[in-house]
């Protein structure tokens, strides 16, 4: 099987025209979120069976709960918004140990997907993983977790354990709020 994967920890009607567009397109989607009756509402008016999961996120928190512990914010951006956009990786990687799947697309919430996620998946059938540019930084494609569990357990170590590179990280955020 292959996958559209989603994260939203709220509602917001934005995500229903992402999930509806990519069931369109004939891609199987799970949306993983707390609100599942508040999207099933949405969603149960079409006629997606088969093709669409509402996967509670609960059930794939407990890594990105034990991150939240240790987190810091280092961006400009709100706390909360920034520490979901580390957060989402966590459970995703805990999602994908959890279920086989022939390749995974993930998409930050906002994003409508035109094509189906096996066509993709073949562009990269050479590589562990295709990943945004600039303009496209919430989405992954992979065949598996390998590469995002590597990732994932680095982020982690290096909030955790305040590793070299936390430090580097700290000392650059201190610098530029001290100039700016």
């Amino acid at each position: 099987m292959f996958a559209h994967i989603i994260v939203r920890w709220d509602y917001q009607i934005h995500v229903v025209y992402s999930v509806l567009q990519s069931l369109f397109i004939g891609n199987n989607v799970f949306l993983i979120t707390k609100e599942i009756d508040k999207y099933n509402s949405k969603l149960s008016n079409f006629d997606f069976k088969g093709k669409l999961f509402l996967v509670k996120i609960d059930k794939f928190s407990q890594l990105s709960n034990k991150f939240e512990k240790c987190f810091i914010n280092y961006s400009g951006n709100p706390e909360l918004f920034e520490k979901r956009c580390f957060q989402r990786w966590f459970i995703l990687n805990e999602f994908l140990d959890s279920i086989k799947l022939d390749g995974f697309f993930y998409s930050d919430c906002d994003v409508l997907f035109f094509t189906t996620v096996k066509d993709e998946i073949y562009k990269i059938k050479n590589y562990d993983i295709g990943i945004g540019n600039n303009n496209c930084m919430g989405i992954m494609l992979g065949q598996n977790n390998d590469f995002l569990k590597k990732y994932t357990n680095f982020v982690f170590d290096c909030y955790e354990n305040k590793n070299e590179i936390f430090e580097q990280i700290s000392s650059y955020w201190y610098d530029f709020f001290e100039k700016h």
